[in-house]
């Protein structure tokens, strides 16, 4: 019989098992990383892991949620600044820096497929509905105007985005070429 808890016990739980599965990510990878490793971390059983999470993948896609919600921060400060599209391109460098180096991210990369496979068959086109609420909410809140569709926008920016983290900025010209594709991308998709 599994245990119950309160409301306050779950999120503390899932709190636990999204910091574990950070730590886990960062020191092993994904195909590395078990539920074993995790719920040892996290100080739960395993049956209790099942009660928050499906599968790894869930929780690894949960875990990519709020490094997104950390990630928006950076973009939304430089938009606070200056919230034309000159300001999300600002943004959009900074968060390439950032990217750039988490090596946790960046050893997730040759995995992806894997962990898609593993997710349930909706799941990613939930995601996609997700980044394009967060891109209306951008275009609305700093009235950005759009040259292409809504789709096409944010289809262009998680293109971008997923590929920044495979740029080595310690290499000579690599700063100067990523702001270069991304103030071309941005001048052709807002006026």
């Amino acid at each position: 019989m599994s245990k119950s808890f309160t409301e306050h016990e779950r999120q503390l739980i899932k709190q636990n098992l999204i910091n574990a599965c950070k730590e886990c990510w960062k020191q092993y990878g994904y195909s590395k990383t078990g539920i074993r490793d995790i719920v040892q971390r996290a100080n739960i059983s395993t049956g209790a892991f099942y009660q928050f999470f499906s599968s790894k993948e869930l929780l690894f896609m949960t875990t990519a949620d709020e490094y997104q919600k950390e990630l928006d921060q950076i973009l939304y400060e430089k938009m606070k600044i200056d919230s034309s599209k000159h300001g999300l391109a600002e943004g959009l460098k900074a968060l390439a820096i950032e990217l750039s180096t988490m090596s946790w991210l960046t050893s997730m990369w040759d995995e992806w497929p894997l962990i898609i496979q593993k997710l349930p068959p909706d799941y990613m086109e939930q995601d996609f509905h997700n980044d394009k609420i967060r891109m209306e909410n951008l275009i609305s809140e700093y009235e950005l105007i759009p040259k292409k569709s809504l789709d096409m926008a944010t289809q262009v920016v998680d293109c971008l985005l997923s590929s920044m983290f495979q740029f080595d900025f310690t290499v000579s010209g690599t700063k100067e070429a990523v702001d270069f594709i991304i103030d071309t991308t941005i001048n052709e998709l807002f006026e």
